[in-house]
C-alpha cells in the first residue's frame, strides 16, 4: 500500500467514525486500539475548527454562550467537511450553517456572523 493510500484513508478514518479500512494498518503495541488513536486526531480536528469559529465569530459566541457556541460548532465541523488545507477557512459557511433547521431557532444569529 502506497502513502497516498494511507493518507486517504486515514483522513476518511478521521472524518468519518464508521471508517476502519486503515485499523489494520495501524501498529498500536499498547492496549489503546487503533481506533481510539484516531479518535484522538478527530477530537483534536473538532477542537481547532472551535478555536476557528470562536476567534471568527466571538459576538455569536458571546451572545449564546459558551456551551452552546460549542455544540454549534461541533455540528458545523460533523456538517461542513472544509475542503480547504487552511483550517482557518473552516467557517466560511458557518453563516448558512446557522440559518438552517434546527439551528435557526436564533433567527438573529445568522446576520450577526
Amino acid at each position: 500500500m502506497n502513502l497516498k493510500t494511507l493518507q486517504t484513508q486515514f483522513v476518511a478514518a478521521m472524518l468519518n467514525p464508521q471508517e476502519t479500512a486503515i485499523e489494520q494498518a495501524i501498529k498500536a503495541p499498547t492496549l489503546q486500539k487503533a481506533s481510539d488513536k484516531i479518535n484522538l486526531y478527530r477530537q483534536s480536528r473538532i477542537g481547532r475548527i472551535y478555536k476557528v469559529l470562536r476567534s471568527t465569530y466571538p459576538v455569536c459566541e458571546g451572545l449564546v454562550g459558551q456551551n452552546y457556541f460549542k455544540q454549534l460548532c461541533f455540528f458545523h465541523a460533523k456538517q461542513d467537511v472544509s475542503q480547504d488545507h487552511d483550517i482557518s477557512l473552516c467557517g466560511k459557511n458557518f453563516p448558512s450553517f446557522l440559518a438552517q433547521p434546527p439551528h435557526n431557532d436564533l433567527v438573529y444569529l445568522p446576520d450577526v456572523a
